[in-house]
């Protein structure tokens, strides 16, 4: 019997994109816009922590290895903050919220400081804005 089924009539695109589509509607609990906004400052933050390590001419493997096992690791606790949010928030988005904006404010901060080390001018007011945000989600976090 299995040996008249082929791959492509099993794993068609569609069904793949529909696992997948359930695979993260579960683990993430769908797909918010401040997610996207995460991983486009991640992405933003790793480029120019290369172009910092390329004008100081001491790009390092480990070192980028390191700050993406880092993102890798703020997804993974997005995901456990939505867990959170099931157990404990019936799916109300409590914790991941907090946790995405943390990050975002986090992220942020590193950009900004990565711009500063290539010659960009950063406002003063950004940075400490961010810093701010980031202190007071990292207190409130604290607190609850």
């Amino acid at each position: 019997m299995f040996k008249y089924l082929k791959i492509g009539e099993v794993f068609t695109l569609d069904k793949v994109l529909m696992v997948g589509g359930g695979l993260i509607g579960f683990i993430f609990g769908g797909w918010h816009e401040l997610m996207g906004v995460l991983l486009v400052i991640q992405g933003l933050d790793v480029l120019t922590g290369f172009l910092v390590g390329v004008k100081n001419k001491g790009v390092s493997s480990k070192e980028m290895r390191l700050g993406l096992i880092r993102k890798a690791g703020v997804w993974i606790l997005v995901i456990f903050a939505h867990m959170l949010d099931i157990v404990l928030f019936k799916g109300s988005m409590v914790a991941q919220m907090s946790i995405l904006m943390a990050f975002v404010f986090q992220e942020g901060l590193s950009l900004t400081e990565n711009l500063g080390n290539l010659g960009i001018i950063v406002p003063e007011s950004v940075s400490q804005y961010l810093a701010q945000v980031k202190n007071k989600s990292t207190n409130q976090s604290e607190e609850e």
